[in-house]
């Protein structure tokens, strides 16, 4: 039986989609979005001398910089506050940008995530669960400061609090602006930031949780007039809302936490992935912003005045294979890693079928993915807890543990690790986990739903595992 306090929150969550996205009309107009100016790279300060919230590790021995610069320009609040009267204001907001160092491995795609602010302080989602494909694959990422409370609220950890000398000239007009800075931070990237380097020839835009409704709210008022992206990648904020899905592709992905609320169908350019056994918050976001946060909220002249809590993949990298976990381990990151090479994919044939270059039968459309079955608004689950139905990628179909992510969960989840019992039940031994396992994987990577790089990734993680052997 779901719970009063679920209940409560679906209600909840479904006014504030529905007050997100519906508040005001949408305008198509096109319009010209201007490019800001930009300064930087930024540097100095009197913290860690970097960027706050930079990657916790060095990003040269990938052949990849982290570089901060930033945007300044006049605003526009597209009159969306002001019953269809606009004002405009001056702004100078950061954008953090990772890229090749080499510009001739930059693939041409830039994704440009809205920071999110709900813990008045900027963290983001896309960066920390697909780094490796990234960088593999020759991407720019970006994240900007889109929003007033991560440049200068009350918090401790907004940025002109955090390093007044690195910050202290930064100003930000207020949220109802957020919409346009979010557009120029594109402009700004398709002109390869003032012309430092290879212009972005496609730019998705990105947001998860709160920021994933301001995007939506973005695409459905606003995106159709500006035309500054070609793609959308929203994550883990309910799929509910009537965005248009006829204008550049969209691959929208929830967790169970959102999924939960029933999703709205799929469209013409649109998919929604539901991925089964995720949380909200998985632990391998936690760990990684968990480095960030420990750098960078003891850390004065450049040096950490607390035992550093470094970044450690193979400890984030767990997916219940060794103990029981109080987090959700599910490894969400390897389904939002082929969303994005899919909608790279499916942005790139689109402009070129708008073109007149690909007939619409050559335009290779993300693969659409089954819903979690639900009674309700509860999900249905297995013998063994785990939900059915959804984006099954194979840690769900080869199971080690039950995973749970609906919302008497919490945002963060839980993991129980299956007994031994059950795992002789399933598996006659390692070698026949690992194969199954195999298998499991090798479908998902058919289907579309893992990179054949991050199979090798995983699968080595699955050989390693103590599953079947040495007790477990």
């Amino acid at each position: 039986m779901i719970s009063r306090r679920s209940l409560a929150f679906l209600g909840f969550a479904l006014v504030v989609v529905a007050a997100t996205v519906q508040s005001v009309g949408a305008d198509t107009s096109a319009r010209a979005v201007p490019t800001p100016k930009v300064e930087g790279p930024v540097t100095g300060g009197s913290r860690t001398g970097g960027p706050f919230w930079a990657s916790p590790f060095f990003l040269d021995k990938f052949g990849y910089v982290e570089e901060e610069y930033f945007l300044s320009g006049t605003a526009s609040d597209r009159g969306l506050a002001h019953n269809g009267h606009e004002h405009t204001a001056p702004y100078k907001v950061r954008i953090l940008v990772r890229r090749p160092a080499d510009p001739a491995r930059f693939n041409g795609t830039a994704v440009l995530e809205w920071f999110n602010v709900s813990l008045q302080q900027e963290v983001e989602h896309e960066w920390p669960s697909d780094f490796p494909m990234l960088m593999r694959d020759g991407y720019m990422s970006a994240s900007v400061s889109a929003q007033y409370l991560g440049v200068q609220s009350l918090s401790p950890m907004s940025l002109k609090n955090w390093d007044p000398q690195r910050y202290g000239s930064l100003q930000h007009p207020g949220d109802d602006y957020s919409y346009d800075i979010f557009a120029q931070a594109a402009q700004a990237l398709r002109a390869g930031l003032a012309a430092r380097y290879r212009p972005a020839d496609v730019v998705l835009g990105s947001g998860t949780s709160q920021s994933c409704l301001r995007l939506v709210t973005y695409i459905s008022k606003l995106a159709a007039g500006d035309g500054v992206f070609d793609g959308y990648h929203p994550t883990t904020c309910p799929a509910t809302a009537e965005v248009p899905d006829n204008l550049v592709p969209l691959v929208w992905g929830t967790s169970e936490w959102e999924a939960g609320i029933p999703s709205r169908p799929d469209g013409p350019l649109l998919r929604v992935w539901e991925i089964t056994g995720t949380s909200h918050a998985n632990w391998w976001e936690v760990r990684f912003q968990g480095a960030q946060g420990y750098r960078d909220g003891f850390a004065y002249d450049g040096t950490t005045y607390f035992p550093y809590y470094g970044w450690d993949e193979d400890d984030a990298g767990q997916y219940g294979e060794r103990r029981p976990f109080s987090n959700n381990v599910a490894p969400a990151r390897y389904a939002f890693r082929a969303a994005i090479d899919n909608l790279n994919r499916w942005a790139r044939d689109w402009r070129d079928h708008r073109a007149g270059r690909l007939s619409a039968d050559q335009v290779r459309a993300a693969p659409a993915a089954d819903r979690l079955e639900r009674d309700g608004y509860q999900l249905r689950r297995d013998e063994r807890g785990n939900a059915l139905g959804g984006l099954r990628l194979p840690f769900i179909d080869v199971p080690v543990a039950s995973y749970r992510g609906e919302f008497h969960d919490g945002a963060s989840g839980h993991t129980n690790a299956l007994d031994r019992q059950t795992l002789e039940a399933l598996y006659a031994s390692h070698d026949d986990y690992v194969a199954k396992m195999s298998v499991a994987t090798d479908a998902a990577v058919v289907r579309g739903f893992m990179l054949p790089a991050d199979r090798d990734e995983w699968m080595a993680r699955v050989a390693a595992s103590p599953v079947r052997r040495y007790g477990r």
